[in-house]
């Protein structure tokens, strides 16, 4: 449990709760807890900074609170056996983890079975909560992976550069940009093919005039290749929705009205097919890099890059599966 409810190596909070924390349908972690490590080396804590929020944290105040809190923190130190396994489980271990807890869900689902009350069943889904650890466990794997290698991109941009600046965030989004291959990079593009071939289909005007339940029937029902995409789409993505991480929020395979209501508004908007994005070789996205790369720095790129890429992966398809 503690290894995914806290980062800090201390005896927990006794008033609160500390690291991951649920409340109100929400998700919440203490920022100034993730950066025990400051009082190492700061430009770490900055580039760790970028790898969490997408940006440079620009708040002395937070980092000053991590310093002190963190001042009299023990230096933790691995052995190398430790830390050659650590990064041999990030680097090639993921995927495998990964695997496994997808193959231990094959047939899962809850117990059906006959309850007096609705509070003995409300109880039982209390109780099969615990089932879904395995697959937290992985997201988390997949994820510290995922954060880890794009953390070391963005150190070797900065030492290269000499500071952080707008040229090491442009090499850095250029470096990370995802392809189709990641699923939630491909459900906007998805979306915006299959509005077009609604298009193709029929009249914008008398697509969005018609009531969403018609919407839906038609496409569930048609056998034009509007219809079929429709199907295909929800085969794909039908497990996705709007918020996601709101344990309210339906799926659009269970409520495709909503995903109905998207493609209304959406259809008529896109007037050409959007065609997939073709997969640039790594070396011509490193050769495009404007920081001054040495020999060295460009092979290892060369190595973490493509590794970077299927960690993302990796992370999207611990969140779908």
């Amino acid at each position: 449990r503690r290894a995914f409810v806290a980062w800090q190596q201390k005896d927990l909070a006794k008033y609160f709760h500390r690291g991951i924390i649920s409340m109100c349908h929400h998700v919440m972690f203490f920022c100034v807890d993730l950066f025990q490590h400051i009082n190492e080396d700061p430009s770490i804590a900055q580039a760790s900074s970028v790898g969490l929020f997408g940006r440079v944290v620009d708040d002395e105040e937070l980092f000053e609170m991590a310093k002190e809190r963190f001042a009299n923190s023990p230096v933790m130190t691995n052995s190398y056996k430790e830390s050659a396994r650590r990064l041999y489980r990030i680097l090639y271990g993921t995927k495998r983890y990964l695997n496994q807890t997808i193959e231990s869900y094959v047939g899962y689902q809850v117990t059906e079975d006959t309850y007096g009350a609705s509070r003995e069943y409300f109880n039982r889904l209390l109780y099969s909560c615990t089932d879904l650890t395995p697959a937290l466990g992985a997201h988390m794997v997949c994820s510290e992976s995922s954060s880890l290698l794009n953390l070391i991109i963005f150190i070797v941009l900065q030492k290269a550069t000499g500071e952080i600046n707008a040229n090491v965030y442009s090499d850095f989004a250029r470096l990370l940009t995802t392809s189709s291959e990641v699923e939630s990079a491909d459900v906007p593009a998805a979306m915006e093919r299959l509005a077009f071939y609604i298009y193709k289909d029929m009249k914008p005007e008398e697509f969005k005039s018609m009531k969403t339940e018609e919407a839906l029937q038609w496409l569930e029902t048609s056998s034009t290749t509007a219809g079929k995409k429709y199907r295909e789409f929800l085969v794909k993505h039908g497990h996705r929705c709007l918020r996601e991480f709101d344990i309210r929020s339906l799926t659009w395979r269970t409520d495709p009205k909503t995903l109905v209501k998207l493609l209304q508004n959406l259809v008529g908007s896109v007037k050409s097919d959007r065609p997939e994005k073709k997969q640039e070789s790594f070396k011509e996205i490193i050769s495009e890099v404007k920081a001054p790369l040495s020999f060295k720095t460009r092979l290892l790129l060369r190595i973490i890059l493509p590794l970077s890429r299927k960690a993302v992966q990796n992370r999207e398809c611990s969140k779908s599966k």
